[in-house]
């Protein structure tokens, strides 16, 4: 009988913690304005780009280093409503991050405007014999409303 209430007492721990831990991750607020940048910080990487090196491979050679881009959303994303797509001239680079992408939305949300598309620029990085595949860091910067 005693076996019974130790696994009991076991599985409504384990189920427990699981749920806060849950609950915790879901409200978490992370002020993504301390990320937001008026400079030349990158400081949000963008996912998905190994998909999307020929792409990435020609808004180097068009436009050096830096790149401007823009970001879309996604709301159509058969993976994710809430997708923030990254878009050089009408041809997709990759995505912010899951996290990135709801927290901007938000971000964007709290500062009075609607996110619809949002121009920035992105410093690509890689594309040498060492590193040959590229990826992108982003600079965003959003006005106050």
């Amino acid at each position: 009988m005693w076996q019974f209430l130790f696994i009991a007492f076991i599985f409504v721990t384990v189920v427990a913690f699981l749920k806060l831990n849950q609950n915790s991750r879901r409200h978490a607020s992370i002020d993504l304005s301390k990320k937001l940048s008026t400079g030349d910080d990158f400081r949000f990487p963008i996912v998905g780009e190994s998909s999307y090196q020929a792409a990435i491979r020609h808004a180097v050679s068009q436009e050096g280093r830096h790149i401007p881009l823009r970001l879309v959303p996604e709301d159509t994303n058969p993976y994710d409503h809430h997708a923030v797509k990254v878009v050089y001239r009408g041809t997709t680079m990759g995505y912010l991050s899951r996290h990135d992408a709801r927290s901007l939305r938000q971000t964007v949300s709290d500062l009075g405007h609607e996110f619809t598309d949002v121009d920035c620029h992105g410093l690509a990085f890689g594309g040498t014999p060492e590193k040959p595949t590229f990826g992108i860091w982003l600079n965003i910067s959003i006005p106050k409303a």
